[in-house]
C-alpha cells in the first residue's frame, strides 16, 4: 500500500514538473523571437555598459563607476560576458532577464501554492506570469532588470506566507540591493514590526546584505562608498513629475514641480499610514495577507509618488496575477493593472500614442480602489484574534557562524581584489560624446609612455547603428603637470570613417612623438563632426558632464621592451 502511494506520488510530481518545464521552455523560445529588438535604453545605457566590460576584460571593469545601476546587476553582466564572450551584447543582456522571468514565475507558483494548496491554480499563475504582456516585453523586448528584483520581492512575500521572517528579509535585502524600487515593499516589514511579528534585531539583515552587495566591487578597486552611490544618482537623474508612468501626475499640470512633488510625497505617505492603521485597527495577520498588502503597496505608492517611470508598476502587474489566483473575487484585477502598464510600455517602446496615458491612470485608480475596498471588507469581517508575537531570533552559534563567515568573506575578497588589481594594466576611462544627432562612446584602453612616444589605444563605438556617413574628427592633447600642451594628434578616427562604421567598435591606435625631456602627465581628448566643427558635448557614462567637453586621463609610465 505504501509502495503504491510512493509510486503514485513520484509519478504525480514528475508529471507536474514536466508541465512546468514545458511551459517555461515554450515561454523562453517565444521570447527569443524578439531578441533583435533594440530600445533607447539598450542603445544609451545597457550596450555601452556591456561594451565597457568587454574592453576592460571582464571583472577589472568593476573598478570604475561606469553605470548608474547597482553592483549586483553589473556582476551578472560581467559573469555572462566572461563565461560566454562570443554572445552578442543584446542577446547576453536579454538572456539574464529571461532567466529571471522563469525564477519570477516559480516564485509566484510557490506563493500561490502557499495560500491555495493544489497544483492547478499555482500552475495557472506560473503560466499567466510568463505570458503576461509586460513581463514578456520587459525581458524579451526591453532587456530590463525588473524581473530580477521583483523575483526576490515575490520570494520575500512567499517566505512571509510560510511564516519565515528571516528568510523574507534576506530575500527582500537582495531585491533592494538590485533595485531601489524595491523600497515600495518596505512598509510591509514595518507593518510586521508594528504587529509584533518581526523583531528589530532581524532588521539588521537588510543593511548587512546591502553592504555586502558592494564588497566585490570594492575589493576590485572601486573607491570609497562608490559601489553604493548608484541609488543617489538614480534619484536625481529625472526631474519630470512623471516619466510615462500611468499615475496620478498624468492628470496634473507639469508645473510647479516642487509644490506638486511635495503633494505627491504627502499623498503616498498618507496612503501607507492609512493602510497601516487599518492593519492595526483590524488586527490583521500580516503574514497571512502579505501578498494582498504587497500588491496594494506596489500599486498605491508609485501611483501617488512623483518622478515615477513606465516600468515601476511591474511588481504590481505580477502581484495582481497572484492576488487574482488566491482571491477569486479579484480575478478582474490583472486586466486593469496590466492594461495600464501595457499602455505605458507601448507608448515608450513603439511610440504608440493613440490611447492617452490618462486612460491607464483611470484603470489603476479603479484597480487600487477596488482592491483597497475588498481588503477593508475582508479584514473588517474577519474574527478579531491577536496573533501572538513570533520570537524568531538566531541562536548564538548561528550568529557567531554568520559573523565569522562574513569576516572571512571580507578578508578573502580583499586578498583576491589585491591580487586582481596588481595584475591589471592602467585602463582608466570611458567617455560619451554627444551633439544631439549622434552619440559616440570612447573607451580609452591605455595611455602609456614608452621612451619618446605616447601610445594610445581608444575604442570608438556608436550605440545607434547610424547609417549616415558623416566623418568624425578627434583631438588628442598631451599635457604636462602644469597643464601646458606638449604634443597633440588630431584627425579622423582610424582614417576617414563614417559613423555607420563605428557601431561594432573601432580600435584607434595612435603613437604621439614627445619632445625630448618632456614629462607628460595627462591626456585630453574629444570629438568633432568633420574637422573642428560642432564639438561634441562630453559626459561620463553615468551622465555627469566633463569639463571643457573633453575626457582627461592620467598617463602611465611603462618600461619599454
Amino acid at each position: 500500500m505504501l509502495q503504491t502511494h510512493i509510486v503514485h506520488r513520484v509519478r504525480s510530481l514528475g508529471g507536474r514538473g514536466l508541465a512546468l518545464a514545458v511551459t517555461a521552455i515554450v515561454a523562453i523560445l517565444a521570447r527569443t523571437r524578439f531578441f533583435g529588438f533594440t530600445s533607447v535604453d539598450y542603445n544609451f545605457f545597457l550596450r555601452p555598459w556591456y561594451r565597457f566590460i568587454q574592453v576592460f576584460n571582464g571583472w577589472p571593469a568593476l573598478r570604475f563607476e561606469f553605470a548608474n545601476y547597482s553592483p549586483p546587476y553589473l556582476y551578472l553582466l560581467t559573469l555572462i560576458q566572461t563565461q560566454a564572450p562570443a554572445l552578442e551584447p543584446l542577446v547576453a543582456i536579454k538572456l539574464i532577464s529571461v532567466a529571471f522571468d522563469v525564477l519570477l514565475a516559480a516564485a509566484c507558483f510557490l506563493l500561490i501554492r502557499a495560500a491555495r494548496p493544489g497544483f492547478g491554480y499555482a500552475w495557472a499563475g506560473f503560466s499567466a506570469v510568463l505570458c503576461c504582456p509586460t513581463v514578456f516585453a520587459n525581458s524579451a523586448v526591453w532587456g530590463q532588470a525588473d524581473p530580477i528584483y521583483t523575483s526576490f520581492c515575490i520570494l520575500a512575500v512567499w517566505r512571509l506566507a510560510k511564516r519565515d521572517t528571516t528568510g523574507a528579509l534576506v530575500c527582500y535585502a537582495i531585491a533592494f540591493s538590485f533595485k531601489l524600487q524595491a523600497i515600495f515593499l518596505l512598509p510591509l516589514f514595518v507593518f510586521l514590526t508594528v504587529r509584533r511579528q518581526l523583531s528589530w534585531r532581524t532588521w539588521m539583515i537588510l543593511p548587512t546584505v546591502f553592504a555586502l552587495s558592494g564588497v566585490p566591487a570594492m575589493a576590485l578597486g572601486r573607491p570609497g562608498l562608490s559601489p553604493w552611490s548608484a541609488y543617489f544618482t538614480q534619484v536625481n537623474i529625472h526631474e519630470q513629475l512623471t516619466n510615462l508612468a500611468p499615475n496620478l501626475f498624468q492628470l496634473l499640470p507639469t508645473e510647479p514641480r516642487a509644490p506638486l512633488t511635495m503633494v505627491g510625497i504627502v499623498l503616498a505617505g498618507s496612503f501607507v499610514a492609512l493602510l497601516g492603521l487599518a492593519i492595526v485597527r483590524f488586527q490583521v495577520d500580516v503574514m497571512d495577507h502579505s501578498a494582498l498588502i504587497a500588491c496594494l503597496l506596489f500599486m498605491g505608492v508609485p501611483f501617488l509618488l512623483p518622478r515615477m517611470h513606465d516600468r515601476y508598476f511591474y511588481p504590481a502587474d505580477v502581484l495582481s496575477i497572484v492576488v487574482a489566483a488566491t482571491h477569486p473575487r479579484l480575478r478582474w484585477l490583472p486586466l486593469l493593472v496590466v492594461g495600464a502598464s501595457w499602455l505605458a510600455y507601448i507608448t515608450y517602446l513603439y511610440e504608440f500614442n493613440a490611447i492617452p496615458l490618462w486612460v491607464g491612470t483611470g484603470l489603476l485608480a479603479l484597480a487600487l480602489g477596488g482592491t483597497a475596498r475588498y481588503a477593508f471588507n475582508l479584514w473588517r469581517t474577519k474574527p478579531k484574534t491577536v496573533e501572538p508575537a513570533i520570537a524568531r531570533s538566531i541562536s548564538l552559534a548561528a550568529t557567531l557562524a554568520t559573523v565569522g563567515a562574513t569576516a572571512a568573506a571580507l578578508i578573502g575578497a580583499s586578498m583576491i581584489g589585491a591580487a586582481v588589481r596588481s595584475s591589471i594594466d592602467e585602463r582608466t576611462f570611458m567617455a560619451t560624446f554627444t551633439n544631439g544627432e549622434a552619440r559616440i562612446n570612447a573607451y580609452l584602453a591605455g595611455a602609456v609612455v614608452c621612451r619618446d612616444q605616447l601610445a594610445l589605444r581608444i575604442v570608438w563605438d556608436t550605440p545607434h547603428g547610424m547609417q549616415e556617413e558623416r566623418t568624425v574628427s578627434t583631438f588628442v592633447h598631451v599635457l604636462d603637470a602644469t597643464g601646458a600642451k606638449i604634443a597633440q594628434a588630431d584627425g579622423y578616427i582610424d582614417g576617414i570613417l563614417g559613423l555607420n562604421l563605428l557601431q561594432n567598435g573601432r580600435v584607434d591606435e595612435r603613437r604621439i612623438p614627445l619632445p625630448a625631456g618632456s614629462k607628460p602627465a595627462t591626456v585630453v581628448f574629444g570629438a568633432y563632426f568633420e574637422q573642428g566643427v560642432e564639438r561634441f558635448q562630453a559626459t561620463r557614462l553615468n551622465g555627469s558632464p566633463l569639463p571643457d567637453d573633453s575626457a582627461s586621463v592620467p598617463v602611465t609610465e611603462k618600461t619599454c621592451p
